[in-house]
C-alpha cells in the first residue's frame, strides 16, 4: 500500500479537580442511558450489511486530454478543451484549491461491498457489547469530551492531561443482543452510507491558522496534493414483527450523534505534470484510508444505541 500521511443524565462518576491560577479543571463522567432502553431492553438484534455507495462530489464532466482541431485553408489550429484541473474551488479547510480528481475511492479499486460488510460487522459489535467503545464527542475538538462504555480516569499531573480506561471497571451492560438468526430478530438495522471523495491541490498558501492545523502539524504549501473526503449516513431501526419504525437519522438525540464524518489528508507526492495527474491517483490504494473512515462512522452511531459514559472535561472558577 502506498502511503497516506495523515442532556438530561444521571450523574454517576466522581469529578476530578486540579487548581490553576483561580481555576480549576474538572472531568466529570455522566450515565447516558438510550431512549430505547425503556422498550427495546434486552431484545435481539440484526444489522443488515450497509448499503454502501462510493459517489463524486460534483460534476465529473472531464474534458481533460481532449482537444479540436480546425483547419481553414492551409491553416491548422488545435485547441485544447480542457485545461489541468476538473474545476477550481475556495475550499473550507485548504483555501484555494484545483480539483484533480473526484470520487477517487471507486476509481482507484476500493471495494464498497467489503466496506459495507465492515461497517455493519463493527456497528453490530459496538451495540451489543462485544467490543468496548470510545470515541470523541466531536473529533475536531477531542478536549470537548468524550464517550466510552467503561469509566475513564484524568490525569491532569502531565501535560497535556491522561485520559485512560479504568481497567477495574466492568462495561455497561447493552441493550441489544445480537439475533443468532437475523431472519429470527426483534430488530433490524438497515444502514445506507454515501462516501465522497477527491484529489485536491492546494493553489496559493494562506497561513492555515484555523482550529483544522494545530500548532505543531505540518501546514498544506502551494503545490500540495490532499485527499479529502466525507461519509453522510441514513439508518432506520425497525421492529421486525410490527414493523414499526423507531429511530431514523432524523430522530432528534438528547446526545450530540455525528452523522456526518469526512477528513483531508497529505498525500505526500511530487508536483507533477496536469497530463500525469488527471489519472495519477487512480493507482493509489486507499483501502485502509476508506476502512479507517467505516470505522468512525460505526463508532459515531453507537452511543445512540446502547448506554455510554459522557465523560466532559471543563474548567470552573475557584471560589476564593
Amino acid at each position: 500500500m502506498k502511503p497516506v500521511l495523515k442532556i438530561g443524565m444521571a450523574l454517576v462518576a466522581s469529578a476530578a479537580l486540579v487548581s490553576c491560577a483561580g481555576m480549576q479543571r474538572q472531568s466529570i463522567s455522566t450515565l447516558y442511558q438510550p431512549p430505547l432502553a425503556t422498550v427495546a431492553q434486552g431484545a435481539t438484534l440484526a444489522v443488515e450489511r450497509a448499503d454502501l455507495t462510493l459517489s463524486s462530489s460534483r460534476s465529473e464532466f472531464d474534458l481533460r486530454g481532449v482537444s479540436v482541431t480546425v483547419t481553414a485553408g492551409e491553416s491548422t489550429q488545435t485547441i485544447e478543451l480542457g485545461g489541468r484541473y476538473l474545476e477550481t474551488d475556495d475550499d473550507w479547510d485548504l483555501g484555494e484549491v484545483g480539483v484533480l480528481d473526484t470520487n477517487i475511492f471507486k476509481k482507484s479499486g476500493v471495494d464498497a461491498r467489503a466496506l459495507g460488510v465492515r461497517l455493519s460487522e463493527r456497528l453490530l459489535a459496538g451495540i451489543t457489547g462485544a467490543t468496548d467503545i470510545r470515541l470523541p464527542i466531536n473529533r475536531a475538538y477531542p478536549d470537548a469530551g468524550e464517550y466510552s462504555t467503561r469509566k475513564i480516569v484524568y490525569d491532569y499531573t502531565v501535560t497535556p492531561y491522561a485520559a485512560t480506561i479504568d481497567e477495574g471497571s466492568a462495561p455497561l451492560a447493552p441493550i441489544f443482543s445480537a439475533a443468532p438468526s437475523p431472519v429470527n430478530s426483534d430488530y433490524r438495522l438497515a444502514i445506507s452510507v454515501d462516501i465522497r471523495s477527491e484529489i485536491l491541490e492546494i493553489l496559493e498558501d494562506y497561513g492555515y491558522n484555523t482550529s483544522s492545523f494545530g500548532i505543531m502539524d505540518r501546514k498544506p504549501a502551494k503545490g500540495d496534493y490532499y485527499l479529502t473526503y466525507k461519509a453522510y449516513v441514513k439508518f432506520s431501526l425497525v421492529n421486525a414483527r410490527s414493523g414499526e419504525t423507531l429511530m431514523t437519522e432524523k430522530t432528534e438525540q438528547p446526545l450530540p450523534i455525528a452523522f456526518v464524518e469526512g477528513a483531508f489528508e497529505y498525500i505526500p507526492v511530487k508536483n507533477k505534470d496536469a497530463a500525469a495527474f488527471s489519472t495519477f491517483f487512480r493507482g493509489y490504494d486507499f483501502t485502509a484510508t476508506a476502512e479507517a473512515l467505516v470505522d468512525r462512522v460505526a463508532d459515531n452511531l453507537v452511543p445512540a444505541f446502547r448506554p455510554v459514559y459522557y465523560n466532559t472535561v471543563t474548567w470552573v472558577k475557584v471560589e476564593e
